[in-house]
C-alpha cells in the first residue's frame, strides 16, 4: 500500500511539472509544440528532467545572467545528457532558426568544400572531435602572432606574474622562459579575453561562416560565442597539483548545458609539445556515468579502468591546425616535455545558463550590423556581449565571488600549501 501511495504521488508530481512545462512552451515557444512528435518528447521526460528543462527555459526567457547562482545550481548540469541537450536545442531553434548559419556562404578565411564539411560534421557528432580540413596560412599565423605580442598574459601559479605576449616570445627566443617560470607553474593564460574578442581578425574568425556552420550543426541551435582564449604551455613541474590546475590530467568539462570548442595550434605540436588528448566518444559515455564528478581529475593510470586504451587519441599537427572538440569528452592537455605549445580556443554554447566565463563588452551597432545574418541570429550569437553583465561579473570577481571552477580554487590552495612545505 505504501508503494502504491508513493507511485501515485510521483505520478501527480510528473503530471504537475509536465503541465507547467507545456504551458510555458505554449506561451514562449509555441511553434515547438506544433507537432505531435514534439509533444511526445515532452511527455517522455521524467519529472526531474522536465523540472530541470523548465528551470533552464525560464532562465533563458528572463534574460538575466545566472553566473551568480552557478555554484548553488550546478547539479542541474547532471540532467543534461545527450537526449535532453538535443531537446533543449530543438526548443531554442524553434524560436531562433539557425538555417542561415548552415546555408553555404563563402569565407574570407577558409576555402570551403561542402562535401568535406558534411564528413567533418558526421565524425564530430560520432566521436566528439574532428580535425578540420582547413589550416591557418603562414600569413594568418603572422597576423595572430602580432595580436598576441600586444596581449597581456598571466601565470596562474603561486605568484601572479604578468608578461605581454611579446615578452614571452622574447624569453622563448633567448631560452630564459623555463628558469623564469621555476616552481610557479607552466602556463601563461590570456589575462582578459575581451580585447581578443573585439580584435578585428579574431572577431572575423569567431563569426566566420565555416566555423559557425560547424558549431551550429553540432549544437543544433544558433551558437552563443562565449570565449576567445589564448595560452602558452611550457615543460611542466611534474606535480599533481600543478598538472590539475593547468588541466593536464584527464577530466570532463561542464561549463554550459552543451558547448563546442575550436582549438587552433599556433605552434607546431608533436608528441613532446603537449598535444591535446581525448577519449573517443566519451561525450556520450561520460565520465560522470562512471562515478566521477564533473571536472574531477582522473590519473593516467586509472583512465584505462573505464575506457579502452584504443579510444585514447592525441591531436598533433603543425602550427595552424584547427580542431573542433566537445570537451564534455574526457580529455587533457598532455604535459609539455620540450619546446612549448601556443594554443587558441574559441568556444560556443547553446545557452548562457550558469555560465562560468566573464561576458564581453557590447558590440557597437556597426559591428553587429556587419554580421551577415538575420537579426534574431545576430542577437543570439552575441548575447554574451553585454557590458552591464560584464560589470556585474567584474564586481563579483573583485569581491572574490566570481564563478571560477571549484576544482581550480581547491587545487590552487593545495599548490600554495605544497610550496610552503617545500621551501
Amino acid at each position: 500500500m505504501c508503494t502504491t501511495i508513493l507511485t501515485s504521488d510521483n505520478s501527480r508530481a510528473k503530471m504537475t511539472v509536465e503541465k507547467s512545462l507545456q504551458d510555458f512552451l505554449k506561451n514562449h515557444y509555441p511553434s515547438f509544440l506544433s507537432s505531435d512528435a514534439a509533444k511526445a518528447k515532452i511527455d517522455a521526460l521524467s519529472a526531474e528532467k522536465a523540472a530541470t528543462l523548465l528551470k533552464v527555459l525560464e532562465a533563458e526567457e528572463s534574460g538575466k545572467p545566472t553566473f551568480m547562482v552557478r555554484d548553488a545550481n550546478f547539479s542541474d548540469f547532471y540532467g543534461f545528457d545527450l537526449g535532453l541537450n538535443a531537446l533543449f536545442s530543438e526548443i531554442l531553434a524553434s524560436k531562433v532558426p539557425y538555417d542561415s548559419l548552415v546555408t553555404f556562404r563563402e569565407s574570407d578565411i577558409f576555402k570551403r568544400d561542402q562535401v568535406v564539411e558534411v564528413e567533418e560534421q558526421a565524425e564530430l557528432q560520432e566521436l566528439g572531435y574532428r580535425i578540420s580540413s582547413h589550416r591557418f596560412t603562414p600569413e594568418q599565423l603572422a597576423t595572430v602572432n602580432a595580436e598576441i605580442a600586444n596581449a597581456t598574459f598571466v601565470n596562474r601559479g603561486i605568484f601572479s606574474r604578468e608578461l605581454t605576449g611579446g615578452e614571452i616570445f622574447g624569453k622563448i627566443r633567448d631560452g630564459s622562459i623555463e628558469s623564469y617560470l621555476g616552481i610557479n607553474g607552466d602556463t601563461f593564460w590570456l589575462k582578459d579575453q575581451d580585447a581578443a574578442a573585439h580584435s578585428r581578425f579574431f572577431q572575423k574568425l569567431a563569426f566566420d561562416p565555416y566555423i559557425l556552420s560547424m558549431v551550429s550543426q553540432y549544437l543544433g541551435c544558433a551558437p552563443v560565442h562565449v570565449q576567445t582564449n589564448l595560452w602558452f604551455s611550457f615543460p611542466t613541474l611534474k606535480d599533481k597539483n600543478n598538472l590539475s590546475t593547468n588541466a593536464q590530467m584527464y577530466h570532463q568539462d561542464k561549463e554550459f548545458t552543451k558547448f563546442i570548442k575550436v582549438f587552433i595550434y599556433l605552434s607546431d605540436v608533436g608528441p613532446d609539445n603537449g598535444p591535446h588528448a581525448y577519449i573517443v566518444g566519451s561525450h556520450i559515455d561520460e565520465a560522470h556515468t562512471h562515478g566521477f564528478k564533473f571536472s574531477d581529475r582522473i590519473p593516467d593510470e586509472d583512465i584505462t579502468k573505464y575506457y579502452a586504451p584504443e579510444r585514447i587519441r592525441s591531436l598533433v599537427g603543425p602550427a595552424g591546425t584547427i580542431t573542433f572538440g566537445d570537451t564534455s569528452c574526457v580529455h587533457k592537455g598532455v604535459p609539455v616535455e620540450a619546446g612549448y605549445r601556443l594554443m587558441m580556443q574559441l568556444e560556443y554554447a547553446s545557452s548562457l545558463y550558469l555560465s562560468a566565463v566573464p561576458p564581453f563588452t557590447a558590440l557597437t551597432t556597426d559591428q553587429l550590423a556587419a554580421l551577415p545574418y538575420p537579426d534574431p541570429v545576430r542577437k543570439r550569437m552575441t548575447v554574451n556581449y553585454n557590458s552591464d553583465d560584464r560589470r556585474a561579473y567584474q564586481q563579483m570577481s573583485a569581491a572574490g565571488a566570481a564563478p571560477e571552477p571549484s576544482t581550480f580554487r581547491k587545487m590552487l590552495r593545495l599548490a600554495k600549501r605544497y610550496v610552503k612545505t617545500k621551501l
